[in-house]
């Protein structure tokens, strides 16, 4: 919807035609543009991650154990199509997040600490299809150059799971969740999983949603093609790219 919107208000902005000839009034054509309109089909990359700063108020780092905690992180590819209305971009997209998250002991920030009642996490092919439209303006600093910024939103639908073991619990427990509480009742998690059976996977809500903030520059090839570098916000933290062919 924030796509449309982007193009809609261009295409209030574009030029009559003019009632001898048809054609656009002389010199309001936007630098690098040979018409007002333009498509394109490109395929796309990004690298996410969360930064540690933001997780360590919740999860803690792990210096009493000899696990240090996994790094949250993955990789997308996929395609979009573009549509450029003068300095408006209309981007839909469609990719699959690769999650680059491996096993590994998280423990919640708790006072008073205590280091040995954190979970164990093995992802198993856990990823995610996504899919969304984002708006972008476009400012051009040369004919061949120009910046663009804007946002969007989408849905991700998860997919793989994610396998957990809890810590010990002896059998006068309040919470039994241990799938066999007679394996390691004392022991923390990170001891469990090397001889206990798992205790299941977590519980993932099936599907998220996407909120995009992008800043970028778009390098414009003889109108033929285009390279797009960007960074922002597409539910993690990102650096990216895009390579598209325009027609």
């Amino acid at each position: 919807m924030l796509a449309l919107l982007w193009l809609l208000d261009a295409r209030a902005e574009d030029p009559a035609p003019s009632p001898d000839t048809g054609t656009a009034t002389p010199g309001t054509a936007t630098p690098g543009a040979a018409r007002n309109n333009t498509m394109e089909f490109g395929l796309r990359w990004r690298y996410m991650s969360v930064p540690q700063g933001i997780v360590n108020p919740f999860v803690f780092l792990n210096e009493g154990t000899p696990f240090e905690r996994p790094v949250i992180r993955g990789q997308t590819f996929g395609m979009e199509y573009v549509i450029r209305n003068k300095s408006a971009n209309g981007i839909f997209y469609a990719e699959y997040l690769l999650s680059g998250i491996k096993d590994g002991y998280w423990d919640d920030v708790e006072d008073p600490e205590n280091h040995d009642d954190g979970s164990w996490l093995e992802p198993q092919r856990l990823g995610a299809v996504m899919i969304g439209a984002d708006g972008a303006y476009e400012v051009y600093a040369q004919p061949w150059w120009s910046f663009t910024f804007g946002g969007g939103l989408g849905l991700a639908i998860l997919t793989g799971k994610i396998i957990e073991w809890e810590p010990g619990e002896d059998e006068t427990s309040a919470e039994q969740d241990n799938t066999e509480p007679d394996c390691g009742p004392t022991e923390p998690a990170y001891t469990r999983k090397d001889h206990c059976a798992d205790d299941g996977p977590m519980q993932l809500p099936p599907v998220l949603p996407i909120i995009d903030i992008l800043v970028g520059m778009r390098f414009h090839i003889a109108d033929r093609a285009t390279i797009r570098i960007e960074g922002g916000f597409h539910d993690m933290f990102y650096v990216g790219s895009s390579v598209g062919v325009v027609f």
